[in-house]
């Protein structure tokens, strides 16, 4: 199996590594064996090269995994005598590879970003340049040390409906960018046609979050919840709770 950090969700990657995968290990005794190549992994994107690499079959050493991976850091890749260096490293006794030539592509090629260098140059599992957060960042949001307090400076998003949907309130710490989740209320999977959001208690989920916090901006979705929204504006300032659009596609991208 080759390249198997393009095998994702979007393209059954996954599914068909597990036909393939399934079949191999009943014929064991006959003979079958199975091996992949791949480049370094985004570990945004679930692909089978990650699935392959975290499985406790790596761990445990029951599977072999191998991999020269170049350590140099992304803000080196200025570094003309790094980048080299490290380049030498990762092929190792790859004889072919065009050292001085892929030194002054990471040099001066910014048509490329570094992300793309790290993994498919230096091996380095790597996430995208243009991600929001970084996936240090995105699994600190459920650690249990530093947890959100009463009083932090916070950020605020909401988006409301009322049938056939969810309301929720989450909120971000200005400090440190900790996304967590004030409230919300989906329907239930056996609820009636007749359900609805609970709106008095969003009301009183959203008075109980700027009692709580120091709420520096609250943005919302405004739809069947206008009303609400404004009435929010005139209680806590115009200046800390605005209506936000999401229905405007590049006012979103």
């Amino acid at each position: 199996m080759d390249e198997v950090h393009h095998w994702v969700s979007s393209n059954g990657g996954p599914d068909f590594y597990q036909t393939i995968k399934r079949n191999i290990e009943k014929t064991t005794k006959a003979g079958s064996r199975w091996v992949c190549t791949t480049n370094a992994y985004n570990p945004h994107e679930d692909s089978v090269a990650q699935i392959i690499h975290e499985s406790d079959m790596v761990t445990k050493g029951h599977w072999l995994y191998d991999c020269l991976e170049g350590s140099i850091d992304v803000e080196d890749l200025r570094d003309e005598a790094a980048v080299t260096a490290s380049l030498i490293e990762a092929y190792g006794d790859a004889s072919w590879a065009d050292i001085p030539g892929l030194t002054q592509t990471i040099l001066f090629d910014r048509t490329t970003p570094d992300s793309t260098y790290c993994r498919f140059f230096f091996n380095q599992i790597a996430e995208s340049s243009d991600g929001w957060m970084v996936k240090a960042e995105w699994d600190a949001c459920s650690a249990d040390d530093d947890p959100i307090m009463p009083g932090d400076q916070v950020a605020l998003g909401f988006d409301g409906s009322i049938r056939n949907d969810s309301t929720g309130i989450v909120g971000i710490r200005l400090r440190d960018a900790r996304l967590f989740v004030v409230d919300v209320w989906e329907k239930p999977k056996h609820a009636g046609i007749d359900w609805e959001v609970d709106v008095l208690a969003v009301e009183a989920a959203v008075h109980r979050a700027f009692s709580t916090y120091q709420v520096e901006w609250m943005y919302c979705d405004p739809p069947y919840f206008q009303e609400a929204i404004g009435r929010w504006a005139i209680e806590h300032g115009d200046d800390y709770v605005f209506e936000f659009w999401t229905n405007k596609p590049t006012r979103m991208t």
